[in-house]
């Protein structure tokens, strides 16, 4: 009996060191992603508020691929939610702007972040060159497996302004034509039609699974939950000034991420803001000066940020939730959280959470 103990406690240490082998393995691909991003991205900027808005938008792209691919456990994730994510913001007020045909698909978790920042690329070309930079325009994404079980996806742009080909390719562009048959050995082609841009891909039959009916109905609440998002996001529009909180307080433990909050709320015109790092402070800032609106982190090192969230409720004083953590989502409404704003953020998460 003895040795058998041993044998499994010496199992369970195995998988242990494999499994933080592993997360160290992506962690570290993820920094060196973002550290290239961060690269590339310069010659792409005019200003350094625009390389930071370029910057934080491949970065938010990536933070959606992730948190659809850990959804169900590092699954497979519908490809419809990659465009429905970015789309967002761009069709909430006219959702027939947008036209998706074809059989939904999984895509596999290594090939999934590779299409986040592709489709990312596209929309915010769109938004600024093609169909989506005007209130008429339409895009239709089509969708169909081969007899081969490769994916074909057809993006197809109309109604918009006279398209014209770039004279110089960016960083962006790069993505959007060499990612797929660089890191998939699929392929890629657009054409600058003068009536709107064309795209055809093609991703390999190794990184596609069909939605069998066990995942139908999770791939349906996704993408429910993430249009209702879209509307949201759509409608939030700019922060009336005139109402905005004269104080609000941080809760967060990180103090590049507090700074960074405290810049962007100034930013948008917050007169006061205070920052704390752990309960006890947060508790004695409320106490000292009530704030008019909080933003939250829900896990503050080792300790849970509810009594903040209690001492709030209890004052009526409206708080965001901020958390990197997915099965945080389902429990905002429970802690009196009036909105949740998912990690990484920026300025334009916390101008909608203003404005809602």
């Amino acid at each position: 009996m003895p040795d058998e103990i041993l044998r499994e406690r010496r199992r369970a240490q195995e998988q242990q060191e494999l499994l933080i082998a592993e997360l160290n393995h992506r962690v570290r691909n993820i920094l060196n992603l973002i550290r290239s991003l961060v690269s590339q991205s310069q010659d792409d900027a005019q200003s350094v508020a625009s390389f930071a808005a370029i910057i934080g938008g491949r970065i938010s792209a990536l933070a959606s691929a992730h948190d659809n691919i850990t959804r169900e456990n590092w699954a497979p994730a519908p490809l419809s939610a990659l465009f429905e994510t970015e789309l967002a913001a761009y069709i909430a007020a006219k959702p027939e702007r947008f036209t998706f045909n074809g059989d939904e698909v999984l895509i596999k978790p290594e090939a999934y972040p590779v299409l986040a920042l592709v489709v990312h690329e596209l929309v915010t070309n769109s938004a600024k060159y093609g169909c989506l930079c005007d209130g008429h325009g339409c895009l239709k994404v089509s969708v169909m497996q081969t007899r081969s079980g490769d994916l074909k996806i057809k993006w197809r742009e109309s109604g918009g302004p006279p398209v014209k080909a770039p004279q110089r390719r960016g960083f962006g562009s790069k993505i959007i034509e060499r990612s797929i048959p660089f890191e998939l050995k699929g392929e890629a082609e657009l054409r600058f039609k003068l009536t709107g841009l064309e795209g055809d891909f093609m991703i390999p039959a190794r990184y596609i699974e069909p939605v069998s009916r066990d995942n139908s109905a999770t791939t349906e609440a996704a993408s429910t939950a993430l249009m209702a998002a879209a509307k949201e996001r759509g409608n939030a529009g700019l922060p009336d000034t005139d109402h905005l909180p004269s104080h609000v307080l941080v809760v967060e433990d990180s103090m590049i991420i507090a700074l960074d909050t405290e810049e962007n709320l100034k930013r948008l015109g917050v007169k006061s803001v205070k920052i704390e790092s752990n309960v006890a402070g947060a508790l004695k800032a409320i106490t000292e000066r009530q704030p008019d609106f909080a933003i939250v982190d829900y896990n503050l090192g080792p300790e849970s940020s509810s009594p903040v969230a209690h001492e709030l409720n209890a004052r009526g004083v409206r708080f965001a939730l901020a958390t990197g953590y997915s099965e945080v989502a389902g429990q905002f409404h429970e802690l009196g959280a009036c909105a949740l704003i998912r990690k990484p953020y920026g300025r334009d998460e916390i101008q909608n959470v203003l404005a809602a």
